[in-house]
């Protein structure tokens, strides 16, 4: 009898720690792809030295990325506000077309830069979770002639 307790807990230590390990995995996984997702929209902005107006296209070329890198489409306008409190910071965008990320533009004395937030999702169907964590980055320095 003793034998069977100690192999039982074997058995659920092993099982605890492959969970363990599956879940930074996935963890990972989602990092991975949020931050992807983020240094593209940043690369975009970059690209085009602006983001929306005066015939700059980036905003398209965006959606157009993250459509091709199968970004999740959630239903509501992402929370920007409570992200990143930068003093002079604005709030350009809270995503467009389903998609959920924000860009934010700050001015300062050289010129303007942009801050670009992308959203890594968990979803856990066990215990109907869906869980979003900001991911958050920022361009270069754009000047302004």
């Amino acid at each position: 009898m003793r034998e069977s307790i100690g192999a039982s807990f074997v058995l659920y230590a092993i099982v605890i720690f492959v969970s363990i390990f599956c879940l930074f995995f996935i963890g990972g996984l989602s990092y991975t792809k949020a931050f992807k997702i983020k240094n593209r929209i940043i690369d975009i902005i970059e690209e085009n030295e602006c983001y929306d107006g005066g015939g700059c296209s980036s905003k398209e070329q965006i959606n157009q990325a993250l459509k091709e890198a199968g970004y999740l489409v959630k239903k509501g306008p992402a929370d920007c506000g409570n992200i990143r409190n930068k003093k002079g910071a604005t709030v350009l965008t809270q995503g467009s077309n389903g998609y959920r990320y924000c860009v934010y533009k700050v001015d300062t004395k050289t010129g303007s830069y942009y801050g670009a937030v992308a959203f890594m999702y968990f979803q856990i169907p066990v215990i109907h979770a869906n869980l979003e964590f900001p991911v958050y980055g920022e361009t270069k320095v754009i000047r302004e002639y």
